[in-house]
């Protein structure tokens, strides 16, 4: 039983681990990713959520999404092409 016990305990320790570093990894990517790409563009707060936008042009708005991996220079090509036409707001 006890060994159920010190096994149980462990594993617990090494989840404990696991999430810190995970935790750390993340705030160091998230670190690099805004070192590597200045946010352009401007904030808003929603909630208790801080969002980063972008809206340029004019006329129908068109709304874009990135993925948490994306920032919005991905959408570049994009929002330059569709803002010709369209208020591209990009989050």
């Amino acid at each position: 039983m006890i060994g159920h016990v010190a096994a149980i305990v462990a594993g617990a320790l090494v989840g404990v681990q696991g999430a810190r570093w995970l935790h750390r990894y993340n705030r160091a990517a998230v670190a690099d990713a805004e070192r590597r790409y200045p946010p352009v563009g401007e904030f808003m707060k929603v909630g208790d959520t801080r969002l980063h936008y972008v809206c340029p042009g004019s006329g129908a708005p068109v709304l874009l999404f990135q993925g948490p991996a994306g920032t919005l220079q991905d959408f570049d090509y994009l929002i330059h092409t569709l803002a010709g036409e369209f208020r591209v707001c990009v989050f």
